[in-house]
């Protein structure tokens, strides 16, 4: 982590008091973020907390897989720590992913195993995604995309627009930021 973070171990140990310390403060870290939105459409916001998470997993690779694989290291009341604060992250988006249900933006399923797949493939990024100046379109809007689609109820014809101009925005500004680069 010292390595990660630019610093020598003691160094980073004058901000911490231990390695516990440092992991649970990660969980804080990764997990905060997810708690704030609130005032979106479903669609909206199903796609941004998508995108968010796997733009946090593809940001922060070494420190998810740290977290990944120090929770058995943990102490019993850290690994406790750890375990609510993904429950959290869980409850929120099985929350919205309820919403939408209950708004018609999504196809009646079960919000929990919806909301697991999500956070899987999301998570997954941590362990195959390479950032790529020259690829085209980047790959964890697709993510996202894929998230709607999972859910979006396929007769709601203004939901599946939304979800289309939000995709199509989106490469756009991607189109825009590679042809800047090309100038």
């Amino acid at each position: 982590m010292a390595d990660a973070a630019g610093m020598t171990r003691q160094g980073l140990y004058y901000y911490f008091r231990s390695k516990d310390d440092i992991l649970v403060r990660l969980v804080t870290d990764v997990t905060a973020p997810f708690l704030e939105k609130t005032d979106r459409s479903s669609v909206d916001k199903l796609r941004d907390f998508t995108l968010m998470l796997a733009e946090d997993r593809a940001r922060n690779r070494l420190r998810f897989r740290a977290l990944d694989r120090s929770e058995s290291a943990l102490s019993p009341e850290l690994r406790n720590d750890f375990l609510v604060a993904r429950r959290r992250v869980l409850a929120l988006l099985v929350d919205a992913i309820r919403v939408g249900i209950d708004d018609s933006s999504f196809r009646a399923t079960d919000p929990r195993v919806a909301a697991l797949s999500i956070i899987g493939m999301c998570n997954w990024v941590a362990w195959w995604y390479e950032p790529d100046p020259g690829r085209v379109v980047e790959p964890l809007g697709f993510i996202a995309d894929n998230a709607v689609a999972m859910l979006v109820r396929p007769s709601s014809e203004a939901t599946v627009g939304d979800a289309l101009r939000a995709s199509l925005e989106r490469l756009r500004s991607e189109l825009d930021g590679i042809l800047g680069r090309l100038d």
